[in-house]
């Protein structure tokens, strides 16, 4: 079959995944006067998470879309533990009742065995989550049937703690993976907060070829030279006895910039070879649902695809984003000590050393400076968001504000701020 696309150039990597996390419904604690203890003891709080299935299957239901009233629930279902009784109050105040099975179970549960998933198969980050995945194979029909399904059976409801929708892509023309993970998390004071990350990496890490790996070569020399003669100069400090200098500014300074570039280093070839050993299966492999044209238990999937999506969505997850962020923090300090280290080198120059000279002269009075600074800004971000944070959304968090905040500093622009805030009050007067 042709592989889905996204765009273009952009072929999706097995199926979108959404992910929900439930909490339990468990007793308030008590209040501390008499009105509100009354109050608090008829009202639930959420507690930890909860992997009980839970919802219906809407296609039992004859108000869902997705109704088929030729299809018998113990064609599919395990009468005896997957079906319960739902009540429904009509208009007139009367009761019904009818059987349905339950929609939505968790991870570690399996619908063709009607129980739990074999050890290898179970992923131990994923327990007590509920999944539901739309294969690049589904048709538009099949998958407004599953949003339908998904929509009827109230996949959301009051316990939904969180939600999360993950999707791995692979550019073929840049050799390049990407994921993005967007999520939407419900907070106890009622508001829905949500974030996304969208990361990509290059599955093979020397794109200049024998170039890259000489001038890696010539570099790890070049350090390790270098450190020699850093530990030569150390041993004849130590020798004339000169412990005063060992611990010294620039001593400290030096040895911490070797040991951050060694540990740099190292973290590139780990890097280096989870890109070497990345290996992937066809992409039928990854096709997690067990029947997309099954017009009942839509969201059954088969657990061995599963397992095996789940493995590679976690070696990306690794490798795209944990493995690569680390790295390039590394690298991004690494390369701050050696701007320090140059200045710091220059200082015998009477012109090339008045910045350095400069600062270490000052440096008591700068730091006075800089907490002085640190608190009044802190100070104005939290006004910030509490003046604004409901209305500006740019503000609605003391993140936010901090951030909001220095972008002012930066650029004295109005257009970021004030205008906007300006034009939002003309219009609600």
């Amino acid at each position: 079959p042709t592989l889905p696309e996204l765009t273009e150039h952009n072929l999706l990597v097995g199926p979108l995944m959404i992910t929900q996390v439930r909490r339990a419904h468990v007793p308030c604690s008590d209040a501390g006067n008499g009105p509100l203890r009354a109050l608090v003891n008829r009202t639930s709080c959420l507690g930890p998470r909860d992997g009980s299935p839970f919802g219906v299957d809407p296609t039992y239901l004859p108000a869902s879309q997705t109704y088929n009233g030729k299809l018998l629930m113990s064609d599919a279902y395990n009468v005896s533990t997957e079906v319960r009784a739902i009540s429904t109050t009509a208009s007139s105040g009367t009761v019904f009742t009818k059987m349905a099975p339950y929609g939505f179970f968790p991870h570690q549960y399996d619908g063709v065995t009607f129980g739990p998933k074999e050890e290898n198969l179970i992923s131990k980050a994923d327990v007590d989550t509920f999944k539901v995945y739309f294969d690049g194979v589904l048709t538009l029909s099949q998958a407004n049937a599953m949003l339908s399904y998904m929509q009827d059976g109230g996949f959301i409801d009051n316990q939904t703690s969180s939600i999360s929708l993950d999707m791995i892509t692979y550019s073929s023309d840049l050799n390049l993976f990407s994921i993005l993970v967007i999520t939407f998390d419900w907070q106890d004071g009622g508001s829905i907060s949500w974030d996304y990350r969208l990361h990509s990496r290059r599955v093979d890490l020397y794109t200049l070829g024998d170039a890259q790996r000489g001038l890696e070569y010539t570099s790890l020399v070049l350090l390790g030279l270098f450190m020699a003669v850093d530990l030569r100069r150390f041993y004849v400090r130590l020798r004339s006895a000169k412990l005063g200098s060992l611990f010294s500014f620039d001593t400290l300074l030096e040895w911490g910039h070797w040991a951050l570039m060694a540990y740099t280093w190292a973290t590139w070839y780990r890097l280096c070879d989870k890109a070497a050993s990345f290996r992937m299966l066809t992409q039928q492999d990854y096709w997690v649902l067990a029947n997309p044209t099954a017009n009942t238990r839509m969201l059954q999937t088969n657990s061995t695809s599963e397992s095996s999506f789940l493995a590679l969505h976690a070696l990306v997850t690794d490798y795209v984003l944990n493995s690569s962020e680390h790295y390039n923090a590394l690298a991004s300090c690494s390369l701050v000590l050696f701007v320090i280290r140059v200045l710091r080198s220059l200082e015998f120059q009477a012109h090339l050393g008045v910045i350095t000279r400069t600062i270490t002269a000052a440096w008591s009075n700068l730091l006075h400076f800089v907490v002085l600074l640190v608190a009044v800004f802190i100070g104005y971000a939290v006004a910030g968001h509490l003046i604004f944070g409901h209305e500006f959304h740019d503000m609605s968090t003391v993140e936010d504000s901090m951030v909001m905040h220095f972008w002012i500093i930066l650029t004295f622009d109005p257009t970021i701020f004030y205008d906007q805030v300006a034009a939002f009050r003309i219009v609600i007067a």
